[in-house]
């Protein structure tokens, strides 16, 4: 490389711009675009479902490492033929939104709207193929009704109750925190605080009826990895420990 190349600026956000556009050309190539490729074998189906992000903020590497892996995942089965679901949505009914607008003294509808453009564009630029015409936003009247409708039916059925327990409060965050939320030092895994132990009356679900259908139905799972198994029989061993 001369001199004179090395000493010269980059451009990157041009360089960004020239490389999307030429995707974008490719993407409607069948040599990209695995769903022009090959047409889906309706009986072989893969359903590729990543953690959906918060939009309190932008997105960051890490959401670039495991966007990567789903992405190449969902690809590759299209490739061999499998008719894939690859979904895409916004975890943006929680507090990590709403405290992140509450500091900055924001509106959070706005704050998560807003983010959730941004955090779309990012992806844009990532050349994700999610299938964004199945995108959820878990803040959405449209979405949360089915969830509200969820908790009353469980709530018939017995399976929602209240009741007053001792659980992990963290006094920044004001919420309740499940254990695997504290770390080995005592304190919250977003917030740092130290965790206070606090006796809260508060709603319930009652997954210990179902402890020992959890347990054995492990067993038909073969392609879990078996740490993985005994991970989860041991969690469902707590809950045994906690029957009402």
């Amino acid at each position: 490389m001369s001199k004179a190349v090395s000493n010269a600026a980059i451009d990157l956000v041009a360089l960004d711009a020239k490389w999307i556009s030429r995707w974008k050309k490719l993407s409607n190539n069948t040599f990209i675009n695995p769903r022009k490729l090959i047409k889906p074998k309706h009986e072989k189906k893969k359903y590729s479902l990543c953690m959906f992000p918060y939009p309190s903020g932008m997105l960051h590497i890490g959401h670039l490492r495991v966007y990567t892996i789903s992405d190449v995942l969902s690809r590759y089965y299209r490739m061999k033929g499998y008719d894939v679901i690859n979904p895409m949505g916004w975890d943006a009914f929680g507090l990590p939104a709403e405290n992140a607008a509450v500091e900055r003294e924001v509106s959070p509808e706005d704050w998560t709207k807003s983010n959730i453009a941004k955090m779309k564009q990012q992806m844009e630029m990532m050349r994700v193929d999610f299938d964004w015409d199945r995108e959820v936003t878990t803040c959405n009247p449209d979405y949360y009704k089915w969830t509200q409708k969820i908790f009353l039916l469980m709530y018939e059925h017995g399976l929602a109750y209240r009741k007053k327990a001792e659980v992990n409060w963290d006094p920044v965050d004001n919420t309740v925190l499940a254990n695997e939320q504290v770390d080995a030092e005592g304190r919250s895994w977003r917030s740092g605080a130290i965790v206070e132990k606090k006796l809260l009356e508060q709603w319930f679900l009652g997954i210990t009826k179902f402890a020992g259908d959890l347990s054995n139905d492990l067993e038909l799972l073969p392609e879990w990895p078996s740490k993985v198994k005994v991970m989860q029989k041991h969690w469902i061993g707590q809950m045994f420990n906690t029957l009402p």
